[in-house]
């Protein structure tokens, strides 16, 4: 688990001038270079907890992190997962709303918010990635509710998809989460997931040659169910 005592800190001006590339996502001239030492993190390793001292944001240089709130009466709700080139652990108060765990090995940059912060442009970039991760949650929260189960899928899967471009059409994408992880992140049961899965490559939309790797067969009709399940 990560502390902040972890580390011994480096200076903010490491960072250079930062631009917004994707939604959750700042461009650091070296990312390594940040306000602490990189660390590699095990798989199913926590990085903090929900209410644990917001005093650094994190860079995944590889691996995927999973981010997840935990309801009073036990029950799991994840709220995101942060690939290679994402941020993670901005929260609005001084502690984390959200605990962060790995899926994978994963190996991630802190980064001191309060150092960003005193950098009008670091601030003001931190502050779009906010709002970005703000719109991220609104279309979520609208998937969750208006689509079916089906279109929830679809809209993963697309999602996916959208962060690999650079692989080419009807390449093999990665799908480092597993079917519980993916259940409680579209609000949906493990059953339900596999069973639409299943469907999708019967359709010949997809293949799943195994469970942690998938090719999107048929990009326009995919685009096209997570719009309309009828299509």
């Amino acid at each position: 688990m990560f502390t902040s005592t972890t580390f011994q800190e480096n200076p903010v001006s490491a960072v250079d001038t930062a631009a917004l590339q994707s939604p959750h996502t700042l461009e650091f001239a070296d990312p390594r270079k940040g306000a602490a030492p990189p660390r590699c993190f095990e798989a199913h390793e926590t990085i903090f907890w929900e209410g644990d001292q917001a005093d650094y944001i994190f860079y995944v240089e590889s691996g995927v992190v999973r981010l997840f709130k935990t309801t009073q009466d036990g029950k799991r709700q994840i709220v995101g997962f942060a690939h290679p080139g994402d941020w993670f652990g901005l929260t609005a108060g001084d502690r984390y709303s959200f605990s962060g765990d790995t899926i994978t090995i994963c190996r991630v940059c802190p980064f001191r918010y309060q150092d960003l912060m005193r950098s009008p442009t670091h601030g003001l970039n931190l502050l779009q990635v906010t709002m970005a991760a703000l719109s991220t949650a609104q279309e979520l929260m609208l998937v969750i509710g208006q689509k079916s189960a089906l279109q929830r899928i679809a809209w993963f899967l697309l999602g996916i998809n959208a962060r690999r471009r650079d692989v080419g059409s009807c390449a093999q994408l990665s799908l480092p989460m597993d079917r519980v992880d993916i259940a409680d992140y579209l609000g949906l049961t493990t059953e339900t997931v596999c069973r639409k899965l299943t469907k999708l490559r019967t359709l010949n939309i997809i293949d799943m040659p195994t469970p942690k790797l998938f090719t999107i067969k048929d990009l326009e009709r995919l685009e096209a169910i997570a719009e309309d399940d009828s299509a």
